[in-house]
């Protein structure tokens, strides 16, 4: 499905070994597909000085120490992608110096190879997305960026998460979310689950039961309310269905999004979270306000797909 993929290793060997073994989930291309696929190693490097700003050491010392960090970096990826080339893949790889913020480092690679998929670490449910993964993720707007967790193994199973409410069957955000979460599942040979999330909504039995008449106050309006939800569901998945030859499951999940779907994938510990971008706040706003993307990541464990539809 994915041709032209960049990883982004870090130089720890369990987490890049994580990465490593995600890319073999996606499998070689096929002969009909080798034509233009590749997979670029990418390794941003900082200074191994930790706190210490090796900026204040004399240039002598500033360029070996430079020189040594690049030189182990390079060592691993020689391995790593040695290993990679024996499974028959098209393997480069870059290492590249950072003073700053790697992100423009990665988008800038990711331009270079015309890539259609980032791969890169993300951290553990709970803990805040650090600094380079939250620019990232403002910054990038069109490539897929497949995060993995180091704590789960490689998924064995698809989930999309879309938002049936305001367009319903007309959404063409989430039905280009669930139909790149199809091919992907169809391509892993996995199964898919399609997701949506709704309110809470016991409270519209309590407040319009008072006020419907006798002869509909047998009339859930809660039930009503999924049932449009899951009309739409039942109708996107009929065609993915069709267009895949995939057994589609769909379900749709009642409360805040983070949370609902949490527990959702707690039930499915190993399985990868398909979503959408957030629209991010702009201005002062964006200094303290976190999107659905953010509370997602802080809260759901496993591997997440964003598709930047």
């Amino acid at each position: 499905m994915y041709q032209r993929i960049l990883a982004v290793m870090t130089g720890h060997d369990v987490e890049d070994g994580a990465i490593l073994a995600r890319l073999s989930t996606l499998g070689e291309p096929s002969s009909a597909d080798k034509q233009g696929g590749s997979l670029r190693l990418l390794r941003p490097v900082r200074s191994p000085l930790s706190g210490m700003d090796y900026r204040f050491l004399t240039p002598e010392l500033r360029h070996q120490v430079r020189h040594r960090a690049l030189g182990r970096a390079r060592e691993q990826l020689d391995m790593q992608a040695a290993r990679l080339r024996s499974d028959g893949l098209d393997v480069s790889y870059e290492v590249a110096w950072l003073e700053d913020d790697a992100t423009p480092t990665i988008l800038e690679a990711a331009t270079q190879q015309d890539a259609d998929l980032i791969m890169l670490l993300r951290s553990h449910a709970g803990a805040t997305p650090p600094g380079d993964l939250r620019r990232f993720l403002r910054l990038n707007e069109q490539i897929p960026a497949w995060l993995v967790d180091t704590s789960h193994d490689s998924p064995t199973s698809v989930h999309a998460a879309i938002d049936t409410g305001g367009g319903g069957g007309e959404n063409l955000q989430g039905a280009a979310i669930a139909h790149h979460a199809a091919g992907l599942a169809r391509s892993l040979g996995l199964p898919l689950c399609v997701l949506t999330v709704v309110p809470q909504l016991d409270w519209l039995t309590q407040e319009l039961g008072e006020l419907m008449s006798e002869m509909t106050r047998t009339e859930d309006p809660r039930r009503e309310a999924r049932d449009v939800h899951q009309r739409h569901l039942a109708a996107l998945t009929e065609t993915l269905t069709q267009d895949n030859g995939l057994s589609i499951g769909h379900e749709i999940l009642e409360g805040p999004p983070a949370e609902a779907l949490e527990w959702h994938m707690r039930s499915h510990s190993e399985g990868l979270l398909v979503m959408g971008r957030s629209a991010h706040h702009s201005g002062l706003a964006s200094l303290w306000r976190t999107t659905t993307q953010e509370k997602i990541l802080h809260r759901v464990a496993g591997d997440l797909l964003i598709v930047p539809c």
